[in-house]
């Protein structure tokens, strides 16, 4: 079993360069998190109402990675529905590396973050510098149901099915997204919600002398567990394979 040349790294690269069945996706770490004295932390009932369908605050960049492009999209064209937020600031990176702000959040406050990220039903997930971003497992974290692009990796895939949790949506049709996910029933909804809170349970593993279920400000690290899992998944695989084989074509 040749595994010695596998990678595990995170997500951030496409669907065409990471190796299906061999390289091993891990998600980028969530670099926000509620605190469980903030106002806006409803998070134990996975199904309550939430003000917004759709919302995505985030950073674009003058910069030639093409990933920025479907922020742009999102800030130019989704903005008309009341139940649809969505808040960029504009930076420029100088040619002494300085990053300048020359378009400012509409609303810059921390809690309007937060009231997005807890708030919503879906959430836009797009990549910015990379392909992906932190946002994808910040919005597992709170019930929310991510918005991806064709082209991401989800984390542990093949073995982690997330078709019953995740909304794929194509850059074409970026523009159409408040239509199509109006036309997604609420029994659908609860259905995906449901699935993503138990991916995201199995795919948060609580650190050394971390309890069960307690939220850490700091980026995680739990995700080596799961990572080996799906590991040892793979080689018993690739033994039972090799066994049949043998006894198939009769090999000593």
């Amino acid at each position: 079993v040749h595994f010695d040349m596998a990678a595990i790294g995170s997500v951030a690269l496409t669907e065409a360069q990471i190796r299906t069945g061999y390289d091993i996706p891990i998600p980028l770490p969530a670099l926000w998190s509620y605190s469980p004295d903030n106002h806006l932390h409803p998070v134990l009932d996975l199904h309550r109402p939430r003000r917004w369908l759709l919302s995505f605050k985030g950073s674009i960049q003058d910069t030639l990675q093409p990933y920025y492009q479907h922020r742009w999209l999102a800030a130019e064209y989704l903005f008309q529905d009341p139940d649809v937020a969505i808040d960029v600031q504009c930076k420029h990176k100088t040619l002494f590396g300085d990053t300048v702000t020359f378009a400012p959040y509409d609303n810059p406050s921390q809690r309007h973050f937060d009231d997005l990220m807890v708030n919503s039903t879906f959430a836009f997930c797009p990549g910015g510098s990379h392909v992906t971003s932190f946002r994808f497992t910040e919005v597992l974290s709170t019930g929310s149901i991510p918005i991806l692009l064709p082209e991401v990796m989800t984390p542990f895939s093949p073995e982690l099915d997330w078709s019953g949790c995740i909304i794929r949506i194509s850059q074409a049709r970026i523009v159409d997204l408040p239509r199509i996910l109006r036309a997604i029933g609420p029994e659908e909804i609860r259905a995906r919600q449901k699935e993503c809170r138990r991916l995201y349970r199995l795919l948060r593993q609580p650190q050394m002398g971390q309890k069960q279920g307690q939220l850490s400000s700091k980026l995680y690290t739990g995700f080596l567990p799961t990572a080996l899992q799906v590991w040892l998944v793979r080689i018993r695989r690739q033994h039972f394979e090799n066994r049949l084989r043998n006894i198939v074509f009769q090999i000593p």
